[in-house]
């Protein structure tokens, strides 16, 4: 649920959220603003996201909860709260509020750098909370690299194995030896960014997988030619004896 006057910040953090929720449990969290609150509260948990000046929301949850307020002075610039309580409108169902004593009070992001001949990523929080487990997959289907925590400020450098190379200004990829890299994290940030590696990496890998998908139908080929070689030596040498006498 976001205000009526929500920040480019604000909706991205929700569009994080939304993400995280839905990787976690297969539904795709609804992005509504507070004009649709009425249709919204009486039937299902809500997840409040903004500051009292962003969200008017939050100030109807003021008055109907003892919950604390959020103001500039408290938790004061640059900081936020995340708080969970029971529903206000409906028994049963709970509300989840991200709050914001200002539009920077819940900025959850990182950085991601690297250089197109390196398999080295540099990942820094760039934001103002602790993010963790941090997740690196290889086009979305393994995870190959993990970081436990990362607090604000901090920086980690990864080796990727099985890459060549990062292309940060590329859009998506477009070769055969190219595919994405996606990071992410408790928090719900992701970033995708676009890797490559060398034809005869690919090649390696491409004959490996091969192998043991048709291993069966491999063993079989072998095997036939095992006995049509059998086969020709026994007639040939059927053939040479006939000729000798």
């Amino acid at each position: 649920m976001i205000g009526e006057n929500v920040t480019q910040m604000e909706y991205k953090g929700s569009e994080s959220i939304s993400w995280r929720l839905k990787e976690l449990t297969g539904d795709k969290l609804e992005i509504a603003n507070t004009k649709k609150i009425e249709s919204l509260k009486y039937g299902y948990d809500l997840i409040v996201v903004g500051t009292p000046k962003s969200n008017e929301v939050l100030g109807k949850i003021y008055e109907m909860t003892d919950t604390t307020r959020i103001m500039k002075e408290y938790p004061g610039e640059g900081k936020g709260v995340l708080e969970i309580l029971m529903n206000s409108w409906k028994e049963g169902k709970t509300m989840l509020l991200v709050e914001g004593g200002d539009e920077w009070g819940a900025n959850i992001n990182f950085s991601v750098d690297a250089n197109i001949q390196s398999s080295e990523i540099l990942i820094k929080n760039t934001g103002n909370i602790t993010l963790t487990n941090i997740r690196v997959m290889k086009d979305e289907k393994e995870i190959i690299v993990q970081i436990p925590k990362l607090k604000v400020g901090e920086n980690k450098n990864l080796s990727i194995p099985g890459i060549n190379g990062i292309n940060l200004d590329k859009g998506e990829p477009t070769a055969q030896n190219e595919g994405w890299l996606t990071i992410t994290c408790d928090q719900g940030t992701k970033k995708k960014i676009v890797y490559w590696h060398s034809q005869d990496i690919m090649a390696v890998y491409y004959t490996s997988q091969d192998i043991l998908r048709y291993r069966d139908v491999l063993l079989l080929v072998l095997l036939i030619l095992g006995i049509i070689v059998v086969v020709f030596v026994r007639t040939r040498r059927g053939e040479k004896k006939r000729s000798e006498k």
